[in-house]
């Protein structure tokens, strides 16, 4: 007599093979699709056109990372990734206006950048330093004999407070490129400056080389997988 095997313990069968199938095809395309980027926060220098107000002037200067954090979330059909970077900015920068004076003034900045998966990023920054003006034309004083001397490279010393908002393009994170380009709005408060605190507002366009082999950078780095609900840190 010819034996018949049951039909749904092969189709059971079947059906058990197949779902492992999809797991495992399942778990591979999460993991591939939650891979961390290729993007490194690095040192850098930046160099910029600089207008306070209607004077031209230039700003150059080196931004180094102390912490990055990298997020990704994993939606329905692609992966988003979101930079946060932590700086700190050390700047000269210096304007002309003619018939008054020329400024020279340094800061050190804390910077905070937000970067898009695309490379776009925003920033805000906070910065102290000194200025130093030079006067324009020649300076004369009188001493006590009654003769007059000139002063040479009359000017002033100030105290500086600077708070900032920029906008830019991250090649690194765009199309691992190592370099980015920006436009930065800075309000900068000189004291003591007569008896009325006026903020003189700055305007940069500028460009930024990464340089790290020169000047190592090693931020903290920390990733954060929001799908899989997993956070590691590496120091």
């Amino acid at each position: 007599m010819l034996m018949i095997k049951r039909p749904h313990k092969t189709l059971f069968t079947f059906m058990c093979i197949l779902l492992t199938t999809c797991s495992l095809r399942s778990q591979h395309t999460d993991s591939s699709r939650m891979s961390a980027p290729k993007y490194e926060a690095l040192t850098s220098l930046r160099v910029a056109a600089l207008g306070a107000v209607i004077y031209p002037g230039f700003s150059v200067g080196i931004e180094r990372p102390y912490k990055t954090i990298q997020k990704q979330i994993l939606k329905k059909k692609r992966t988003k990734f979101l930079i946060k970077n932590r700086y700190f900015n050390y700047n000269l920068s210096f304007y002309h206006q003619p018939d008054f004076h020329s400024n020279l003034f340094g800061q050190t900045a804390w910077v905070t950048r937000r970067i898009r998966q695309k490379g776009w990023y925003r920033e805000l920054s906070f910065g102290a330093g000194l200025s130093r003006t030079f006067l324009a034309g020649s300076t004369y004083s009188v001493n006590e004999s009654g003769s007059i001397d000139k002063i040479p490279l009359a000017g002033n010393w100030y105290g500086l407070f600077s708070s900032g908002i920029a906008f830019g393009i991250d090649y690194m994170a765009r199309k691992q490129k190592p370099y980015s380009i920006y436009l930065k709005h800075q309000w900068n408060v000189f004291f003591p400056h007569n008896s009325f605190i006026t903020p003189r507002p700055t305007l940069e366009l500028g460009f930024s080389f990464q340089v790290d082999e020169y000047w190592k950078a090693h931020p903290s780095k920390i990733y954060i997988q929001k799908a899989r609900r997993h956070v590691y840190r590496t120091l």
